[in-house]
C-alpha cells in the first residue's frame, strides 16, 4: 500500500477527490440552505452567495442603493430554502436597466444600471453586477482531475 501513494501524483489526487466531495457536499447542502457573505464599504456592497444555482458574486455601486458604512460592514446571513422554483438570477426590478446579460449552460453574468432622466440627459444612480458559476463547473473537473492523478500509473524508472 505504500507504495501505491509514492510520487506527488496520487497524494495530490486525493487531495482534489478531497476538494471536489468539500464541493459536492456544498452544491448538496445548497438545494436546501442559501447563504451570503456581504461586505459593505464605502466603495458599494459586495455579495458572496451559495445558491442551488452556483456560486455568485454581485457587486452593487451608487447611491441609494445601501446605507453608507462608517468604515466598513461584514455580515453572514442564512435562509432555508422552502421551494424548489427558486431563483437567484431574477431579472432586474422595475427601473433597472441591462448592460449586459449572459447565461450559458449554468455560468451567468449581467450589469444592470438603474438611471433617471430623459434620453438627451441621464443621471447614474446605481450599477448592479452579477456573476454565476454552477456547482457542476467545480466538482466535474476536480472529479476527473483527481480519477487521472490517482488512477494513472506511475512511469517506471529506467534502469541505466
Amino acid at each position: 500500500m505504500r507504495d501505491f501513494f509514492y510520487g506527488w501524483r496520487r497524494k495530490a489526487g486525493c487531495v482534489m477527490l478531497g476538494i471536489a466531495l468539500l464541493f459536492m457536499g456544498v452544491w448538496i447542502r445548497s438545494r436546501y440552505i442559501m447563504e451570503t457573505l456581504t461586505y459593505i464599504s464605502d466603495e458599494g456592497r459586495h455579495s458572496f452567495s451559495i445558491t442551488p444555482n452556483g456560486l455568485e458574486w454581485a457587486r452593487r455601486t451608487g447611491s441609494g442603493q445601501y446605507l453608507s458604512p462608517q468604515f466598513m460592514n461584514l455580515s453572514w446571513e442564512t435562509i432555508e430554502l422552502d421551494d424548489s422554483d427558486f431563483e437567484s438570477f431574477p431579472e432586474p426590478s422595475m427601473g433597472w436597466e441591462t448592460s449586459w446579460n449572459y447565461r450559458w449552460c449554468g455560468f451567468r453574468s449581467g450589469k444592470f444600471q438603474l438611471t433617471a432622466g430623459g434620453p438627451g440627459l441621464s443621471i447614474l444612480y446605481g450599477e448592479l453586477a452579477r456573476w454565476a458559476i454552477p456547482h457542476w463547473a467545480m466538482v466535474i473537473p476536480l472529479t476527473l482531475l483527481s480519477a487521472y492523478l490517482i488512477l494513472r500509473k506511475p512511469r517506471m524508472k529506467s534502469q541505466a
